[in-house]
């Protein structure tokens, strides 16, 4: 949704010196959107009309698989871009992106300033750095999705996200991140309960052995919100 805040919106500039990433010839116009959780963003198989900076909050990015099956591709988090590889250039999306919390975003619309955008050297010169940490960062998620073990991955997500020595999964939100199904993770934070690494208190899981976690875990998971 639109929000009409200039205010802050001029604070959003500044911080991120949005105004540097374009050549002073010539800046867009910018627009400030507030998405709620589950708001999509990008819904593959469309055109979306906007380019938008992540400036608060989470994204999750994810697709279908044949069987309908939920695959999740990434997690954004401030400051990406997203819409740099379909939606600059009037191309339908490959994957939805989905609003992971409440999220702020500053959009430029395409159909005013595509053209501008595309011949703008300072404006794709930062647009090719962020695609290269994307892809070492997504290079990084699918290595240990396919090579890591299920143990090491789950435990990242349970340090990760705990508070005060205990953690409320968020049951199927880490079933996508690890690409398993939600009755796999449970059986996995049973055997983490068994072996005494957790223990199961109401609708959270209390770190026992927070030294043994830590060992297992991938660095590459996220923390969510």
């Amino acid at each position: 949704m639109k929000i009409n805040d200039e205010a802050l919106l001029s604070r959003c500039i500044s911080q991120f010196d949005l105004l540097k990433i374009f050549s002073e010839e010539k800046p867009p116009t910018f627009e400030l959107f507030q998405f709620q959780k589950g708001d999509l963003l990008l819904r593959s198989g469309e055109v979306s009309d906007y380019f938008f900076f992540l400036i608060d909050g989470q994204l999750k990015v994810y697709n279908y698989s044949p069987g309908g099956r939920i695959i999740f591709l990434s997690q954004l988090v401030p400051f990406q871009v997203i819409g740099e590889i379909a939606s600059l250039w009037g191309w339908e999306a490959t994957a939805n992106v989905e609003a992971n919390s409440k999220v702020l975003c500053i959009g430029i619309h395409l159909d005013s300033h595509r053209n501008d955008l595309l011949n703008d050297l300072d404006f794709l010169r930062f647009l090719c750095q962020k695609m290269a940490l994307k892809t070492i960062s997504n290079n990084k998620y699918f290595s240990s999705t396919v090579f890591d073990a299920l143990d090491s991955r789950l435990a990242a997500l349970v340090v990760n996200n705990a508070a005060d020595g205990k953690v409320e999964p968020k049951l199927s939100e880490w079933a996508e991140l690890l690409c398993i199904t939600y009755r796999h993770l449970l059986r996995t934070l049973n055997k983490f309960v068994e072996k005494g690494i957790l223990a199961k208190q109401g609708r959270y899981y209390i770190l026992i052995d927070q030294e043994m976690l830590k060992e297992m875990a991938h660095p590459n998971f996220p923390k969510l919100k």
